[in-house]
């Protein structure tokens, strides 16, 4: 996945040049690992919405590996964001991809979608950047899914031994303030009780739920004690089996 992954040149033509790209996914590479073994089994040609796609290398990797019709949608920059085409291209084994870039406001918007249009959603690594509350994102998730259709979700786990330690050594362990606006920074982690208490409340039963090192030590994976919910990020595979609901959870 790294090596692949790093001949795609989304990087270079649209933000900072081919060395963020590297750096991106030199420290995503494994999260994508692990996000594509949770997928469910879904046949060719299903039809998938990516939440929060940009830069697109998971939706490639979906779609190369998992022949899967994924759309996109976007979080960021929706202020001024204008529905327009991003062309990435892979200049080692001559891939070219074509993405519509459509932003919408996740905590306030309607999706530009029919109910009942997808057989799964991903929404990996945006819970962390809402501002509001999710309540509005995963109502809206759960009405464009079809009965049944799964939601895979990933977010960084605010438990993890690592902002303990800090805790401990008495640093902060907030996101410093940037200039990727507002949604740019983590305005919210969540442990991983506080994920699954909010999936099902907004009405989908959850089918798997853990944390697993994606940006820390590997050999962390292999130690369960008192690492099961420890690790540096959160996996959590739901199904929309009821209604969906807008709750806002009182512990919020």
């Amino acid at each position: 996945i790294l090596g692949y992954l790093k001949g795609f040149n989304f990087f270079e033509r649209y933000v900072h040049g081919q060395w963020e790209g590297d750096l991106y996914t030199q420290t995503h590479s494994r999260r994508f690992y692990e996000t594509m073994r949770l997928m469910p089994d879904l046949p060719a040609g299903a039809r998938v919405l990516e939440v929060g796609a940009i830069p697109y290398y998971l939706t490639i990797l979906l779609k190369k590996f998992g022949g899967l019709n994924v759309e996109t949608l976007s979080l960021f920059e929706f202020e001024e964001s204008e529905t327009t085409t991003h062309t990435v291209e892979n200049v080692q084994s001559g891939e070219v991809y074509d993405f519509q870039y459509c932003a919408v406001n996740v905590e306030r918007e309607t999706f530009p979608y029919d109910a009942n249009s997808f057989d799964a959603v991903l929404c990996c690594e945006v819970l962390e950047h809402l501002l509001i509350n999710p309540s509005h994102m995963l109502y809206e998730i759960h009405r464009v899914l079809r009965p049944g259709g799964h939601l895979l979700l990933t977010t960084p786990n605010v438990a993890t031994w690592g902002n303990v330690f800090s805790l401990i050594k008495g640093n902060n362990i907030y996101d410093r303030y940037h200039g990727n606006g507002i949604y740019g920074r983590h305005n919210r982690e969540y442990s991983m009780k506080e994920v699954g208490e909010l999936l099902e409340k907004s009405g989908f039963s959850v089918k798997s739920l853990y944390t697993q090192s994606v940006y820390g030590p590997a050999w962390m994976n292999s130690v369960p004690w008192l690492l099961n919910s420890r690790r540096d990020n959160i996996f959590a595979l739901a199904r929309s089996d009821s209604a969906p609901r807008a709750v806002f959870p009182p512990e919020l």
